[in-house]
């Protein structure tokens, strides 16, 4: 599975990342880059339930790209920003691994 760095991800991660260090910006989009691989895996494991297994988590199969698209980082079992900085030991990524 590939995913691409867009130049919307660094526009983004740079706005947010404003007067904060390189470091910063580093960890943001590599946040943006785990998120893209969560939702990825999300979606193929949607595609891989058949239709009547779809319905009963009240999606079709047309609405799956839609309905990931809406979920949070803790949906997609992200850790919140701070816990990961404030637990991961230096030199890790504190839980950014794909």
């Amino acid at each position: 599975m590939s995913v691409y760095i867009t130049r919307e991800m660094i526009r983004d991660a740079a706005s947010a990342a404003r007067g904060e260090s390189v470091a910063t910006l580093t960890r943001r989009l590599a946040r943006m880059v785990v998120r893209q691989v969560q939702r990825r895996r999300a979606i193929a494991q949607l595609r891989a339930m058949d239709d009547d297994q779809l319905r009963d988590i009240g999606i079709e199969r047309s609405q799956i790209r839609q309905a990931v698209s809406g979920f949070t980082d803790r949906d997609l079992g992200l850790p919140r920003a701070d816990e990961q900085r404030s637990t991961a030991p230096h030199g890790t990524t504190g839980g950014l691994a794909a």
